[in-house]
């Protein structure tokens, strides 16, 4: 984990790099702030709250909540933003330390769309089922790190193993690797839960995951795309 992580951080010296996290950063936060102040307008515009402190105080209150819970959605939301620089990103750490590795591919669009319909239903839904225990303090950050856990390691795991594998060969590699990508994304949830961290974390998080698959000759992807290559063989 150490290695991987200290492999992630030397991406922070590409000018590219900084681009990514300044932008999705700035786009994340100017989407929750505005969706709280989008809520204490709408509370303060209820015709349910005749008095006036009452509707100030529940605009604050609602304003409040969506922040916290922003908080606690920020991984997912800003993991989405940031993955549309993914792809060029990857490949410029791919160049830099496995030139020996193949060329990637884009994901082919229909295995593009099947994923981002499975990762959407899937965040709703498990973020719909935690949503009560993010404002319950300590077990909010347990909730948060288990829930978050499953779907960065699912989404950065498939938006890097699509780059190399056909879909059913990266649902194969992940049914095999499942527990040690769950133990990763833990790691991955981490980083967005720390403050000063979460700035960095979309591009530690791609990094530490694309060198969990490929640093070690025996790693994950390049076994799969080894016995993928021997499969095509005549």
């Amino acid at each position: 984990m150490f290695n991987d992580l200290k492999l992630a951080l030397s991406a922070l010296r590409q000018p590219f790099t900084l681009f990514v996290l300044a932008f999705s950063f700035a786009t994340t936060l100017a989407l929750f702030m505005g969706l709280a102040k989008l809520a204490s307008w709408g509370v303060s515009q209820s015709d349910m709250i005749d008095n006036s402190w009452l509707q100030l105080l529940a605009s604050y209150t609602s304003g409040a909540l969506m922040l916290v819970l922003g908080w606690f959605l920020f991984p997912i939301t800003m993991t989405a933003i940031a993955c549309l620089f993914l792809e060029p990103l990857a490949n410029r750490i791919e160049q830099q330390h496995y030139p020996e590795l193949p060329a990637a591919k884009a994901a082919d669009w229909a295995d593009a769309l099947i994923l981002s319909m499975r990762t959407l239903w899937r965040a709703a839904l498990y973020n719909l089922i935690a949503l009560p225990f993010y404002l319950i303090p300590v077990v909010n950050i347990v909730v948060y790190v288990v829930v978050n856990a499953k779907l960065l390691a699912q989404e950065y795991y498939y938006a890097l193993a699509l780059r190399h594998l056909p879909l059913a060969e990266a649902d194969a590699l992940y049914s095999q690797e499942r527990w040690g990508l769950f133990k990763t994304g833990g790691q991955l949830a981490v980083f967005f839960l720390i403050p000063g961290l979460n700035l960095l974390a979309p591009i530690l998080a791609t990094g530490v995951m694309l060198h969990r698959l490929e640093r070690r000759p025996n790693g994950p992807l390049r076994q799969a795309l080894g016995k993928l290559a021997h499969k095509r063989l005549p």
